[in-house]
């Protein structure tokens, strides 16, 4: 029963209760109170053996390292030889790059790079028991893109986010390595610095002559069987007929615009790329303006955020399907909600930021209000929503250990 109980602290009243006696120190300490969760390591930090010994205690398989140095890496090797998901933030040692073949079991690996010899990225050819690759924040040319090179050996990868803004566009390179994957499902790159413009073949096999040409191995697979895709720092899409083919397998697509004053023109004209995508049920846009006339009845999920929209559009995005729909910081004035329950029969979740209509939800944007008026006020939606609509009143948390470019 305590167990049960303690799973559901937060992780500082885990501490709390941890101090209050042995026995409750031992029952912290078990593997089930800390399923899921990733342990901070700052490398200026020297850690006790006794701390170590907890973490083998909690059997902790996932760690994020800040300002690592390659004599820390070596101790978290030696304490905790089982990790299955490690990330660096960042890597400013190249002795790093050395010692990730020596961590087995790693299956999930974030890299924040900060480098002057980016050519050792080609290190990552020897990790090939990795099915989770992020490489983040890679600013510096890298001309002979060893980083590709390598992540084109990683056949177990299942999920890879290349973030890095490179002076080569790489775009036929880029192509190759998506065909060399079989077991790639999910997909994040910016766009904006890899591509310089999102090529309309972005996603489609280099063909035998151009492989040969620039001295590259045939494709490994001739299908694309990407499930999730995310866009960052992109400007209008307009994909090929070959590409869109590649992607139909698509469940979950995401894109974010380029920012600054351009970002409100930019588009995707969703209507001609829905029709190629019959298995999309989540759709998540940033910035940009939104063109479509109908969602398909397949969409379940659909997020806007700083989206360039009116109340006529939101009308066309009635969905007899939609289950979720978020609106942050979307430029439009709805005067009522009285309309949501008839152009969205189906909704389970709503949520809804910085529209003035709602603002009283968000306490921390309202100080002024109390208690039992927000509750009056949540009431009063409720019955106007016939309680078909989830109302939560705190952010959602977020991955620590992830790379947060797409937050931006």
């Amino acid at each position: 029963m305590y167990l049960k109980i303690f799973r559901c602290l937060t992780h500082e009243e885990k501490g709390s209760v941890r101090s209050t006696c042995r026995l409750f120190k031992q029952l912290i300490d078990q593997p089930a109170c800390w399923r899921d969760t990733t342990v901070i390591l700052k490398g200026s930090v020297a850690y006790s053996p006794g701390f170590w010994e907890m973490l083998k205690k909690r059997r902790t398989c996932s760690v994020l390292v800040r300002k690592a140095r390659a004599n820390h890496l070596r101790k978290l090797l030696w304490s905790l030889p089982s990790l299955s998901a490690l990330a660096i933030d960042p890597i400013s040692d190249a002795g790093i790059l050395d010692l990730l073949t020596e961590f087995r079991n790693v299956e999930k690996l974030v890299l924040k790079v900060d480098l002057n010899t980016p050519a050792k990225l080609f290190i990552v050819h020897h990790l090939n028991h990795l099915t989770h690759l992020t490489v983040c924040d890679l600013k510096r040319h890298c001309r002979e893109n060893q980083l590709l090179r390598g992540v084109s050996a990683l056949t177990n990868l299942r999920s890879l986010t290349l973030h890095c803004d490179w002076g080569d566009p790489a775009v036929k390179l880029f192509r190759f390595v998506l065909f060399q994957l079989p077991s790639l499902r999910e997909l994040s790159v910016k766009v904006n610095p890899f591509y310089t413009a999102l090529q309309p073949d972005s996603f489609s096999p280099l063909t035998g002559e151009q492989c040969n040409r620039i001295g590259l191995p045939h494709s490994c697979v001739s299908r694309l069987q990407l499930e999730k895709l995310e866009l960052l720092d992109c400007e209008d899409i307009d994909l090929c007929e070959e590409s869109l083919n590649q992607l139909s397998s698509l469940r979950r697509l995401f894109v974010h615009f380029t920012c600054g004053e351009r970002a409100r023109h930019f588009s995707i004209d969703l209507d001609s790329v829905l029709r190629k995508l019959p298995h999309l049920t989540e759709l998540r846009q940033k910035r940009g303006r939104l063109i479509c006339k109908a969602l398909p009845a397949h969409l379940e999920s659909l997020s806007l955020n700083s989206v360039f929209m009116n109340p006529t559009v939101l009308k066309m995005l009635a969905s007899a399907e939609l289950k979720h729909l978020r609106l942050d910081h979307c430029t439009s004035n709805i005067e009522s909600l009285n309309d949501f329950p008839q152009l969205f029969p189906h909704l389970k979740t709503l949520s809804i930021r910085y529209l003035e209509k709602l603002d009283i939800v968000d306490v921390s944007s309202v100080p002024s209000i109390t208690r039992q008026q927000l509750e009056e006020l949540i009431r009063g939606f409720r019955i106007t929503m016939d309680n078909r609509v989830q109302i939560v009143q705190h952010p959602e948390p977020q991955e620590r250990a992830a790379c947060d470019c797409s937050a931006h």
